[in-house]
């Protein structure tokens, strides 16, 4: 390891700044990882299972990482001010520092590995929600999970489509391009089509409670109405609350709440509404700061909040971390406590998702075409599939509380659906 980060860092060549430079990129990767890892031991240490001997290690744990990190704020603040020498035994001292975390990340594992539950986290304060309307899907009752998707048809549209919702009747689309809304059937039948002019949609969703399509654009929250009985004018919209200034923003929606997730600069926040729109609750990253920032993609259960998070790590200075992970965070809807940390392994980023309210099954699209299906039973087990487009599929939605549609931008204008179909095991 200690060739590996002499190699990548630099020749006798390189010069005083560019030294410098890359001491304060490295040291501040080992910040970040510090950072890290202190939220997975932390989250270990509050579960309910952890065995006495594996409290002792963890509280170990804990000093030796908050002790490497302060190791690493010194080497920070000293690099600046250092000449060509005195920055190569700062360098010395990274090395050791890179290998000592490798050792705490491996102790770590073992901890996991052996621990007595099996994912290291306790849900058992999430609050019991009863669905309005209750999936097919019985997670129990099912082994491997990538075999219950499977390819269906095609539905051809003549138009572009950037975003895609529906109702499990009819198929709300957005085209960027030319800013319309048209409305399909399932079927392929075009019903009709508006002109959106408030401004770019940015996210659109269904939302079962009030019988209702949601859509944001970056100054406010629409609702849309689509109506089979009126042909001159099927399409319906309404203005229902103007928002603050953001950057990003998704929108999720289960049985009893409407949640936004904010991005803005350096700081994030989700916003719970009812169905009247009266905030309930707002959580931020500068209260929560496990809470991530810029998160690509949002959508929540009943109990649960689900956001993504990328890991950006320096794959020759660290080899013994994957260099490519995005993870599945799960937090409580209530507390906004971490309940899971899913690992995504050789997943470089996820752009979208969405899930079922009831049960807890994640699906999500990633840069490497693939669809990851991820679902959590009663009883605390994970099972995680991959499916894999030869294709790219930009957007999806769900219906029938467990039917997927995804726009298809290779094969013309088209939608891909994607049917569960109920596997004997």
């Amino acid at each position: 390891m200690s060739d590996l980060l002499t190699s990548f860092a630099y020749d006798q060549t390189v010069n005083n700044d560019n030294l410098s430079e890359f001491l304060s990129k490295l040291t501040r990767f080992g910040i970040d990882q510090c950072l890290h890892l202190t939220h997975l031991i932390s989250n270990k240490r509050k579960s309910s299972i952890v065995l006495n001997n594996q409290s002792t290690e963890i509280n170990k744990l804990l000093i030796e990482i908050q002790t490497l990190q302060n190791g690493y704020y010194d080497i920070l603040s000293r690099i600046s001010t250092s000449d060509e020498q005195d920055q190569q035994l700062l360098f010395a001292k990274l090395q050791t520092s890179l290998s000592t975390f490798v050792q705490i990340n491996l102790r770590l594992k073992s901890l996991n590995s052996s621990s007595e539950e099996k994912h290291g986290k306790s849900i058992s304060n999430v609050p019991d929600v009863s669905p309005l309307v209750c999936s097919n899907v019985d997670l129990n009752n099912i082994t491997d999970i990538g075999k219950c998707w499977k390819f269906a048809n095609i539905i051809h549209t003549r138009f572009q489509i950037s975003l895609i919702a529906s109702n499990s009747h009819v198929i709300l689309c957005y085209n960027n391009q030319k800013h319309v809304l048209h409305a399909i059937l399932l079927a392929g039948q075009f019903q009709g089509d508006i002109r959106w002019k408030y401004g770019p949609i940015v996210d659109m969703l269904w939302c079962a409670p009030i019988d209702r399509y949601i859509a944001l654009t970056h100054q406010s929250i629409y609702s849309i109405q689509y109506s089979r009985s009126s042909r001159a004018n099927p399409i319906l919209t309404d203005h229902i609350v103007d928002l603050k200034n953001f950057q990003s923003v998704r929108c999720a929606c289960n049985d009893s709440n409407i949640l936004l997730y904010f991005t803005d600069s350096q700081q994030s926040s989700i916003e719970i509404y009812d169905y009247q729109f009266n905030q309930e609750n707002v959580f931020t990253s500068l209260t929560n700061q496990q809470l991530p920032i810029n998160s690509p993609s949002f959508c929540c259960t009943n109990t649960l909040i689900a956001l993504t998070e990328k890991e950006n790590m320096l794959i020759s200075c660290f080899p013994y971390v994957t260099p490519k992970k995005t993870s599945l965070l799960l937090f409580d809807i209530t507390t906004l406590n971490l309940c899971y940390t899913i690992d995504l392994n050789d997943c470089l980023n996820i752009y979208t998702m969405k899930c079922l309210a009831y049960p807890n099954i994640f699906f999500a699209l990633s840069d490497e075409k693939i669809l990851w299906i991820v679902s959590l039973d009663q009883n605390e087990t994970v099972q995680i599939a991959k499916k894999i487009f030869y294709t790219n599929q930009t957007e999806l939605c769900i219906i029938n509380q467990q039917d997927l549609l995804l726009i298809n931008v290779n094969v013309g204008c088209s939608i891909q659906m994607i049917k569960y179909r109920k596997v004997q095991q």
